[in-house]
């Protein structure tokens, strides 16, 4: 992730001008502005991740997923999502942990960057990968049905742990989902 750095130059978010105002469906940055959209019904059916790439929110709904139910499809469930996380180009959010604001720091220095532009590129790098990392989320929870007698702790346990008000954590969300085909033998 600290590629970005190499170009001496702070990553560009792609966005429009109508990203910002929430006016553009397809924008990522829309969807995680001041408000979180409704997951059933107000999320944009595609987003761009940036770098040209087309994101389709609708491309795992045909799984239908029970986790708590049907933990043995996880490989199957896992394969799906990694292709469609592949074609949206959002393996990078998978593979590497969120740059840590110690790291960037200690990496900016290393490249010598100027002060006053250090904490503009802080910010500008951790809003893509937060960007990213909800967009992630999106793509993935129209593939899961959360039901049976645990459905509603279940619920509630993806809202306190992988909802932050706007942002969403798509790569803790995967983990935890994944952990229901992980047998204990």
């Amino acid at each position: 992730m600290l590629s970005w750095f190499q170009s001496g130059s702070p990553p560009s978010l792609a966005v429009s001008k109508d990203c910002n105002t929430g006016t553009d469906a397809k924008c990522t940055s829309s969807m995680v502005a001041e408000q979180g959209p409704d997951r059933a019904s107000s999320q944009p059916l595609l987003a761009s991740a940036g770098s040209g790439t087309i994101l389709d929110y609708g491309a795992l709904k045909h799984l239908k997923w029970s986790p708590r139910r049907q933990p043995e499809r996880a490989v199957e469930v896992s394969h799906a999502i990694r292709d469609v996380v592949d074609r949206s180009k959002l393996r990078k959010i998978l593979q590497h942990p969120a740059p840590s604001r110690k790291v960037l720091r200690d990496h900016f220095k290393a490249l010598e960057i100027a002060p006053d532009k250090q904490q503009q590129w802080e910010e500008t790098i951790l809003a893509e990968w937060w960007n990213l990392n909800t967009a992630l989320y999106f793509l993935i929870s129209p593939a899961v049905v959360l039901d049976g007698p645990l459905a509603r702790s279940d619920t509630e346990l993806v809202e306190q742990r992988f909802v932050r008000g706007a942002w969403r954590d798509g790569k803790g969300y995967y983990n935890w989902l994944m952990g229901f085909g992980k047998s204990d033998d």
